[in-house]
């Protein structure tokens, strides 16, 4: 009983995170593929928090169609490369971002990367630093990047 209880506890931490995200305007709230934002009503007000799978709704894509700042950003082969570099030197081979005092403060690990033309995925190992920290950095560094080789400003 007491190897079962251990067993279970040791297999309930989160082992790796799996992060995707979206080019401009490539996947919108209310996308007939389903979509993970928020759910709003006609007026703006929340309806239903985000981080779940909705189902596909033409009133929101609308809405978010309206409000976009520009036009929908597709990578190209050379965006895709510089993409990549980046995440690279944000996490070269791998570990290691921040170091303190001459040791680690984080030690991330990419198992996997696909990089597309309208989307990323990025299967790291699990890790105390907040994930999102590391996303902000690699997305804005990243559409840095891509903006000056291209010559634009704005979402990437």
């Amino acid at each position: 009983m007491m190897a079962d209880a251990q067993f279970s506890q040791s297999n309930s931490r989160t082992r790796a995170i799996h992060v995707v995200w979206t080019t401009y305007m490539s996947w919108l709230p209310g996308d007939k593929r389903g979509h993970w934002s928020p759910l709003l009503d006609f007026y703006g007000r929340l309806i239903k928090r985000g981080h779940r799978l909705n189902i596909a709704d033409d009133i929101m894509r609308l809405a978010a169609v309206n409000s976009a700042r520009g036009t929908a950003r597709h990578l190209t082969k050379r965006d895709i490369l510089l993409a990549a570099d980046t995440i690279a030197d944000i996490i070269p081979g791998g570990p290691k971002v921040g170091m303190v005092g001459g040791k680690s403060a984080s030690q991330w690990t990419i198992y996997a990367a696909a990089i597309e033309c309208e989307h990323l995925h990025l299967l790291l190992a699990a890790n105390t630093e907040n994930v999102s920290t590391l996303i902000g950095r690699v997305k804005g560094k990243s559409s840095r990047a891509i903006n000056s080789a291209n010559q634009r400003t704005g979402e990437t």
